[in-house]
């Protein structure tokens, strides 16, 4: 039988997670009792993670990197990178280090440790921490982000002749942009008290939950929490009471409950599946088939069968059919290599794009709500 994954963050906490702590402690303790098991876009995150480091280690180059996404993500990350570097005015890095967790200790005991994505040592005591932010999100600007600051925290601690450190948000997406702090080595002593006590009061039996949006959406007890289940209930019944009066809509309000009741409702129907698919009962409900979909696993003798029977044309065949702009792209650059070429991702993407004026279109996506900053 396989042993379970170990652990590294040993059950205490991380800077991943100060943020949640400081504005739901009671969080911490609730959430152990409900494991995550990850999902579509964390899973994604990482992977994204994951090739901003390959690339930057030199493992892999980046037109190597197929998914469009992925790729324009890492592309941006990259550049982003640069302007960090420019603002900081630092280049020319001494040391390197990506993806290494440390800890901050008090005395002889583990208070949290800090995973950093990238840390870059300069001339002079000169210190970089970035932390990629490769999902469309709402971030906290680095001169307010707590994860930031603990990390930086952990990174002094664990470090020897450090004169400064700089920290980056690096956001790629939706539109590139980065934030950038200083901290001097006595500013970073200051502050180390408001995040150990940060995590003191997390890690008491007695720590209260507060319902937020920010704290809420990501924790893993949110389909199981009372206060979350409470607070939608109330405020709904407020709202119908008297926030929705003409002359005093608190639409901003109305859209925090809006977005946090969605949230709530996927966790809860999610649990809900889960626990039915283990056996479990809810009362009142089941689980029901949702029937199959079929699809073609073989593009190329699809074609040569369909064409075999001499009842359609291939504009035909087509019309049932879509082209991937990325796929194209990939063949594209594939079979020109093997014919003698050098054409990077950029180059095959022009040239397609000469060959094909006049029939790719854009069309904008729909508009999302995100917070303002």
């Amino acid at each position: 039988m396989d042993s379970e994954p170990k652990d590294e963050r040993e059950g205490l906490p991380s800077a991943s997670g100060i943020e949640q702590m400081k504005l739901c402690p009671g969080s911490w303790n609730y959430q152990k009792m409900f494991p995550s098991s990850g999902g579509s876009d964390a899973n994604e995150g990482t992977i994204r993670h994951d090739l901003i480091e390959q690339v930057i280690r030199g493992d892999i180059t980046l037109d190597s990197i197929e998914d469009d996404q992925q790729h324009e993500c890492t592309k941006r990350a990259l550049m982003l990178l640069e302007k960090v570097e420019l603002e900081a005015g630092v280049s020319n890095h001494s040391n390197q280090w990506l993806e290494k967790r440390l800890w901050l200790n008090q005395n002889e005991d583990k208070v949290y440790s800090a995973k950093y994505d990238l840390l870059r040592e300069y001339e002079g005591g000169i210190y970089l921490l970035v932390d990629w932010k490769t999902l469309y999100g709402d971030h906290t600007p680095a001169p307010d982000n707590i994860q930031l600051l603990a990390q930086a925290l952990a990174v002094y601690r664990n470090s020897e002749g450090m004169k400064k450190m700089y920290c980056s948000l690096v956001e790629p997406f939706p539109s590139p942009s980065f934030s950038l702090v200083e901290y001097s080595t006595e500013r970073l002593e200051q502050l180390e008290s408001l995040v150990t006590t940060i995590v003191s009061e997390a890690n008491k039996e007695t720590a209260e939950k507060v319902v937020g949006l920010k704290q809420c959406k990501f924790c893993n007890g949110l389909a199981h929490c009372a206060d979350v289940a409470g607070t939608i209930q109330e405020e709904a019944h407020l709202g119908a009471d008297y926030r929705f009066h003409p002359d005093d809509t608190h639409l901003g309000w109305a859209l925090e409950i809006a977005v946090l009741a969605e949230k709530w409702a996927s966790a809860v129907k999610s649990r809900a599946k889960e626990e039915l698919g283990n056996g479990e009962e809810v009362e009142g409900w089941k689980l029901r088939s949702s029937g199959k979909v079929k699809s073609i696993s073989d593009a190329n003798l699809c074609a040569e069968r369909i064409m075999d029977t001499n009842l359609l044309k291939w504009e035909d065949l087509l019309t049932t059919t879509s082209i991937s702009i990325s796929k194209l792209v990939k063949v594209w650059m594939e079979k020109r290599n093997e014919s003698g070429a050098t054409l990077k991702r950029k180059d095959a993407v022009e040239e397609l794009e000469q060959i094909l004026e006049g029939i790719i279109t854009e069309k904008p996506k729909a508009e999302a709500l995100v917070r303002a900053k």
